[in-house]
């Protein structure tokens, strides 16, 4: 090890923080790992393992502000000093005592900077970057898989910060390392990147040999993401071609039959607008759930004895009004649906106001009270109508994906399906989605996973990345999906699923979510978010770094050390978006190149 300095004297040391004051002609930076040992005075050897988080330099005995102009010129004779400040982040062997001034100070490398920073202490550990010196940096895989902790939270500014690079980096890392078997779900909010993952990236290509030695120095081979699937939705009602620009070929459109729509209760994820979730439309919500996922399990009943109600939801309300189709008749859309809820209001609200109409129909206006009373409770019309407003609204743009099974044109169910299990990633678009339909298939989709988790178990492990997480999880309000991944964040764990959120502001997002992240990781922050409660695990001087941090590096923090590392992460071995993709010349076009001649 080479010998950079010696503990300070004029500065007072602690177990966990000391100054080291650097001999001439020797480069120390920010991040660097230091060594000193100290020898108490029973002999025994204690070693101090640290991280340099602090560099000063100064004239020593300079008063005045021309000093260092004199100095300069030769004309004052002065000490220049060199110091740093170290923070401790790991003692061998535990005798928490300061070092002694003088001690000599090493600078760490190689194998024993894994003693340093506890990797020889993880039983499985995954690439998470580089540190400035080009030494790897591992996280604890027990922290990421759920055994000890789970969770991710990556924060930082959009667009600067790479969060959503890093996610997939590190995503790639625990899909290239991991023992066990894992999967992972993505959601695509932001344009296309991500459809494009499993193609080589073109500017990696061209600067190979400057980012493939990256790769090889954290183990990892540089290619492309394998065993992917994408899903988008449809483009249009009625259609089974995905809303895709960039890439059709390879694509999945995910869609809903309106008997899933029902047995699933997805009808909640339509209405997400923050309040506090106990208002009397909730009431209204929670009773239409209740009743359409009746006439789910009656139809799945009927189904016995007719065949042809497979995948079908009929409507079984002894209900109709004159020259209307009786009972059972299929909802064949969310339109159908509507259109019944409302003629339904309307005749209440015509059984109420009219008293000569309900003096001459009584019997339907007693038939009225009782159908309404199943779908609405005991709600006034106004709350009913006020219901039908927002799911009307909601329903022009999440229609399209919930279907009638004749729409599927005779394909088989599963190919319209995200089947998680079966495939190693998948990428779910959602990005030209309006807001209301994003959070409606972020919540289906979740809820779906945590169901079928409760009953299969940990194995496989499931890594959910969901970016802008303080949309789908806000600090004030409440709505359905917040309360799936509060149920992730919270019991998630001991599930096998694993949320990687990133979101450009962590003070704006459910804080019980944050605090259950036991890896975080900061990439460029904001200065007024930085000053926010939830970065508290960054000391001082991380906040500060955290305003200057560039594209490519990050502030990780984990359970195992005590310290917050500086890192970079290298250049994507896969494509981020469609220019970047890489096209191999085909072997008959290279034929036809070397063959071909001007005359």
């Amino acid at each position: 090890m080479e010998k950079i300095g010696f503990v300070l004297g004029n500065k007072p040391a602690n177990p966990l923080e000391f100054w080291i004051g650097i001999e001439r002609g020797k480069l120390v930076q920010l991040d660097d790992i230091v060594k000193v040992e100290t020898r108490l005075e029973n002999r025994r050897i204690v070693c101090f393992y640290g991280i340099v988080t602090e560099l000063y330099r100064y004239l020593e005995g300079s008063e005045f502000i021309f000093d260092s102009k004199d100095y300069v010129q030769g004309r004052l004779p002065a000490h220049l000093a060199y110091v740093a400040k170290v923070q401790v982040s790991r003692i061998e062997d535990e005798v928490y005592v300061p070092p002694f001034p003088g001690d000599p100070a090493f600078l760490v490398k190689g194998k024993e900077l894994g003693k340093a920073l506890y990797f020889d202490q993880m039983v499985e550990k995954i690439p998470a970057g580089l540190l400035k010196s080009g030494e790897p940096v591992f996280i604890n895989y027990r922290f990421l898989n759920g055994k000890d902790g789970a969770h991710v939270s990556i924060s930082g500014i959009s667009g600067v910060a790479s969060k959503t690079s890093y996610a997939l980096f590190l995503l790639y890392s625990i899909l290239q390392t991991a023992k066990e078997k894992v999967r992972a779900l993505v959601f695509n909010v932001k344009g296309e990147d991500l459809f494009f993952i499993d193609k080589p990236n073109k500017i990696f290509k061209e600067r190979e040999e400057e980012f493939r030695p990256l790769y090889e120095k954290l183990g990892l081979s540089a290619k492309p993401f394998e065993g992917v699937k994408f899903f988008a939705p449809p483009e249009k009602k009625g259609s089974l071609i995905p809303a895709t620009e960039g890439r059709k070929e390879g694509v999945n459109v995910y869609l809903w039959t309106v008997r899933e729509f029902a047995e699933e209760e997805l009808l909640r994820f339509m209405f997400t607008e923050g309040d506090d979730g106990v208002s009397s439309i909730h009431y209204v919500i929670d009773k239409v759930t209740e009743r359409l996922k009746e006439l789910a399990e009656l139809t799945r009943e009927g189904q016995k004895d007719n065949p042809a109600w497979e995948g079908r939801l009929y409507n079984f309300d002894d209900y109709s009004d004159i020259g209307e189709t009786l009972p059972p008749y299929e909802f064949e859309s969310l339109e159908d649906l509507l259109r019944f809820l409302k003629r339904l209001v309307n005749n209440r609200r015509r059984c109420n106001s009219d008293k000569v109409f309900r003096k001459e129909n009584e019997e339907f206006c007693n038939k009225t009270a009782e159908v309404y009373e199943n779908w609405f409770g005991t709600v006034t019309v106004s709350i009913a109508y006020a219901f039908l407003r927002r799911f009307d609204q909601a329903l022009q743009h999440i229609s399209p994906m919930v279907v009638n099974p004749d729409a599927l044109e005779g394909r088989d169910r599963e190919e319209f399906k995200i089947n998680w299990k079966e495939t190693p990633l998948s990428i779910v678009g959602i990005n030209r989605l309006p807001t209301i339909a994003q959070m409606f298939v972020v919540g289906s989709i979740l809820k779906k996973i945590f169901k079928e988790k409760e009953k299969i178990g940990r194995q496989p492990v499931l890594y959910v990345v969901l970016d802008e997480l303080n949309k789908y999880a806000p600090r004030g309000g409440w709505s359905p999906i917040k309360e799936i991944l509060l149920d992730i964040a919270e019991r998630g764990r001991s599930l096998g699923i694993i949320l990687i959120g990133a979101q450009q502001t962590a003070s704006e997002v459910e804080k019980r979510i944050v605090a259950n992240a036991s890896v975080k990781v900061a990439g460029r922050l904001d200065a007024s978010e930085a000053s926010a409660r939830e970065y508290d695990y960054l000391p001082q001087v991380y906040k500060q770094r955290a305003l200057l941090l560039k594209k490519g590096q990050a502030i990780l923090h984990q359970p195992d050390i005590p310290v917050p590392l500086v890192l970079t992460f290298p250049f994507p071995a896969w494509a981020t978006r469609a220019e970047e993709v890489f096209q191999e010349v085909a072997d008959e076009d290279l034929e036809i190149f070397n063959n071909y001649s001007v005359d």
